[in-house]
């Protein structure tokens, strides 16, 4: 069996030439698999030099596995499944020629496999259908979601306008009542002041007329005193008349006229 299907891809690889993508080489890798001058081809790792005509021979020679991409001989081998009109797949070469088509163009397996590719995409297609229209939907509820959030940034934004209106009244309010305060402190200092003017115009009256009174009282004291000490001459000025010899005839005329200087010399009535 291993000898017909060594015979099956050399076939095949003589139908199709050299320049032909090998079996179960990746696309970016396909220009790393052709031969040399002289037909010699060298393992992707560099370890070794083997004839072309060994790749995919069911046999591996290369440790990296690489010359086997389209048959299970080399376990660390890997498939590329094309899947043309679906979505391309890379397996270990572990399940090449395993009777299972594990790719959906059936590639792995040299028979027996349907193309389900085209089924199977149509499957992926609703499924991608369905996930745009999710994304649709998703992007109508953003749509929405952003022009709400642009209404309330919108509302928030004049709300902060009339807020830094209200601000502003208020600090013209509080520099108007700062104001007023400061008249009310001027005006309180000056009532303050006029009424300590006045208490000292006050005192100042009372203290002229104490000092007027008192210069009053020691007018009337002084008074007192020259009318005291006059009374006190004239009694002693009768009491040397009194005293002194004279005619008999004359002695009451002096008398009387000392009695009349006494009353003379006392106006007012003590």
């Amino acid at each position: 069996m291993r000898a017909v299907v060594a015979l099956l891809l050399l076939l095949f690889s003589c139908r199709l030439g050299w320049g032909a993508i090998v079996r179960g080489v990746q696309p970016e890798l396909a220009a790393k698999y052709e031969p040399n001058a002289d037909k010699k081809w060298s393992c992707l790792d560099g370890s070794k030099t083997i004839d072309f005509d060994r790749v995919n021979d069911l046999y591996c020679d290369c440790p990296d596995g690489s010359d086997e991409p389209g048959t299970p001989a080399c376990s660390n081998g890997l498939f590329y499944c094309r899947n043309r009109g679906h979505e391309a797949k890379v397996l270990s070469t572990a399940f090449v020629d395993d009777g299972v088509c594990d790719c959906c163009d059936g590639t792995d397996e040299l028979e027996g496999c349907k193309n389900t590719c085209i089924e199977r995409n149509a499957a992926v297609r609703e499924g991608l259908k369905q996930k745009v229209e999710d994304y649709k939907r998703a992007l109508a509820k953003r749509a929405e979601y952003a022009a709400g959030a642009a209404e309330e940034r919108a509302q928030m934004q004049s709300r902060l306008g009339a807020v830094d209106g209200d601000i502003a009244t208020a600090e013209q309010e509080v520099e108007r009542l700062a104001g007023e305060k400061a008249n009310l402190q001027d005006s309180a200092e000056s009532r303050k002041a006029a009424r300590v003017e006045a208490r000292r115009e006050e005192a100042a009256k009372r203290k002229a007329e104490a000092a007027a009174r008192k210069a009053e009282q020691d007018a009337k004291a002084a008074e007192i005193e020259a009318a005291a000490a006059a009374a006190g001459a004239g009694a002693d000025a009768a009491d040397a008349g009194a005293t002194e010899p004279g005619p008999e005839e004359g002695g009451e005329g002096a008398a009387d006229a000392v009695a009349e200087g006494q009353q003379g010399s006392h106006p007012h009535q003590w």
